[in-house]
């Protein structure tokens, strides 16, 4: 377990031991003897509204003990009066009334004069089941002896109530007051401000991503929780008293089904029909709420709170587990701030089911809204933690697909570039096709036909090499590659035959292979054109009688002629034929050397490298 959850998990024991005490303070608060508790009155019931003293001092009064709650109809009985004898305390004590609680709109008399009321606007019914009240009682009342306290409680559908009452000295009063305020009305304020804060946080976070129903469901816990507070604090009701009750009601079960199903989603637990069931069970349950009358549905509201505490507890024991095995962060803080929420309202339930027992309409004190607020912090901060975990993830994300982006960017600009590059050499390549063609159909056939008709060997041989020279460059055209090896032969073996008919011996050393090695057709068309020229030079000038010829194959092609006859001056002859040779070899990365021998002669080497280039 890391050390930030474990601080945090202190934190909360640390602030949930305060509040107890604090509630138990508020329930055993030790009275001086200047504090009186009443906890015996008599009531009358009156079916209209006396407005005063006068009418009432005559009706049938009866003995009760306070907490009392009557069994009325408020429809028969719109009021119910108490009284209290005060007669027997010192009058300088008596400095102010403190109700802990109350049910309705209540005005409070002593000795016929009023001190206080709290009422709701126009006609709506102030509400007071968890408001303290505290009056003081003027100064000119004490300078006589104090003789009766009146009571007057509005009834409503649901029940009317008066708890025990304490009178006496203003400031302890005072403290007993602000701390019941604090710890009843003022918290769950803040807890309302705080659990609408969150839900609003929380729903604008689902709209950003809708497929997280985690925030959905946190931010329905917070919207009926909310509604659970505002009963607690808001100082009338807006509705009938029954059907606020109900509302209030409501929202505690969707609430309580809301933190079953965020644990569930938060933890993945596969609980779908498990869910369903619920979800059908709390709705006919609610359903049933709003249809019968509120004095009949205490049995049917007791199960749908047990209900949905006993899903709860299920969920929050099977999240203890795991915490427990595997200390997880999420398990752990979801474990510690739903065992204190379960011990809250298990209080609470209790509490509740006492004061029915014993015919109270509501208890003293709840706390469960103390509890649930640390819970909902708890999930916020888990919820938090998941947005910006979720967050850091779309950034990695998205910075792993940009990178993808840019890579697919450049491999689709080169396959673009090679695409573009094809169809020119394509488009080129046609072209170059059509020239071709129509060179070997019109060109050719003309230059057969002036072969045919030479009269001289020597027109005849140029009209045939004129007709080679085409056929050379129709095939090179026609192919992406040529085998260079072929080419040698087919070349030397034309040189051969050139020499022989001129009557030049030939002396042949070849490195004959059977492989072929493939290079681009201007290679060999060029290399094919520099041995003929070089024959025709050897022919017309250097009356040889003998020409040697030699080649091997190796990364380059060495090619050497050698002649015997008249040589030439290399350094100067510069000729027409030469600067042929010169600018072929060099357009296939050759290398072409000339040297004359001493003893006569001249010999050509050349060194082409075997490349596709």
């Amino acid at each position: 377990m890391d050390i930030r959850g474990s601080r945090l998990s202190l934190y909360k024991i640390i602030i949930t031991g305060i509040l107890l005490a604090q509630v138990y303070a508020c329930s055993n608060f030790a009275y001086a003897q200047n504090l009186f508790k009443i906890d015996s009155a008599e009531v009358a019931f009156e079916a209209a509204d006396i407005h005063g003293l006068e009418n009432i001092s005559e009706a049938e009064w009866q003995k009760v003990s306070l907490p009392f709650k009557p069994d009325i109809d408020s429809s028969v009985t719109p009021f119910v009066w108490f009284r209290m004898p005060l007669a027997h305390l010192e009058a300088q004590a008596l400095e102010a009334i403190y109700i802990p609680h109350h049910a309705f709109d209540i005005e409070v008399y002593v000795d016929g004069y009023q001190v206080g009321e709290k009422k709701g606007p126009g006609d709506k019914y102030a509400m007071g089941w968890n408001t303290p009240l505290l009056f003081d009682i003027p100064e000119y009342l004490r300078v006589q002896q104090v003789e009766m306290l009146h009571i007057k409680l509005r009834t409503a559908a649901l029940f009317t109530f008066l708890p025990a009452i304490e009178v006496g000295d203003s400031e302890l009063l005072q403290k007993r007051f602000n701390q019941r305020y604090f710890s009843q009305v003022k918290a769950a304020e803040w807890g309302w401000i705080a659990t609408i804060l969150l839900g609003l946080f929380s729903f604008f976070l689902w709209i950003r991503r809708i497929s997280d129903k985690q925030y959905l469901q946190f931010a329905v816990l917070c919207f009926s929780w909310s509604v659970v507070l505002l009963y607690m604090f808001l100082p009338y009701s807006p509705v009938s008293p029954a059907l606020w009750l109900k509302i209030g009601y409501a929202s505690s079960e969707i609430a309580g089904i809301a933190m079953f199903f965020f644990v569930n989603s938060m933890m993945n637990f596969k609980h779908q029909l498990l869910e369903k069931v619920l979800v059908l069970i709390m709705a006919a349950i609610i359903v049933v709420y709003f249809i019968l009358p509120i004095n009949k549905i205490f049995y049917i509201v007791s199960f749908g709170h047990v209900l949905a505490l006993l899903f709860v507890i299920y969920a929050l024991g099977k999240t203890i587990v795991i915490a427990v095995k595997n200390t997880d962060r999420v398990a752990v803080s979801i474990s510690i701030g739903g065992a204190w929420v379960v011990l809250f309202i298990s209080y609470d339930v209790f509490a509740f089911a006492r004061a029915y027992e014993k015919s109270i309409a509501l208890p003293d004190f709840t706390i469960m809204q103390h509890g649930f607020l640390f819970l909902l912090a708890t999930f916020f901060i888990l919820l938090i933690k998941r947005f910006m975990d979720a967050l850091d993830n779309s950034e990695d994300l998205n910075n792993t697909l940009e990178e993808k982006i840019h890579i697919i960017s450049k491999e689709l600009k080169k396959s673009y570039e090679a695409t573009r590059l094809l169809e020119i050499t394509r488009s080129s390549e046609m072209q170059r096709q059509n020239i071709m063609r129509d060179l070997h159909d019109d060109i050719g056939a003309k230059l057969i036909s002036i072969a045919s008709s030479m009269n001289t060997s020597e027109q005849a041989e140029l009209g045939r090499e004129a007709l080679i020279s085409m056929k050379e460059i129709v095939s090179q055209s026609n192919s992406l590659s040529n085998d260079i090896n072929s080419t040698i032969i087919m070349a030397t073996t034309e040189m051969e035959a050139r020499f022989e008919s001129a009557n030049i011996a030939v002396v042949l050393m070849a490195d004959q292979t059977l492989d072929e090695i493939l290079v681009s057709p201007q290679t060999c068309y060029h290399l094919s054109r520099i041995l003929r020229e070089i024959t025709s030079n050897i022919i017309k000038h250097s009356k040889a009688s003998e020409v040697s010829i030699q080649y091997k194959f190796s990364e380059f092609l060495d090619y050497e002629i050698r002649d015997n006859g008249i040589g030439m001056d290399v350094a100067n002859n510069v000729g027409n034929g030469l600067r042929n040779i010169q600018f072929r070899i060099n357009a296939i990365h050759g290398v072409l050397s000339m040297r004359s021998e001493q003893q006569g002669g001249l010999t050509i080497s050349l060194r082409v490298p075997l490349t596709m280039e």
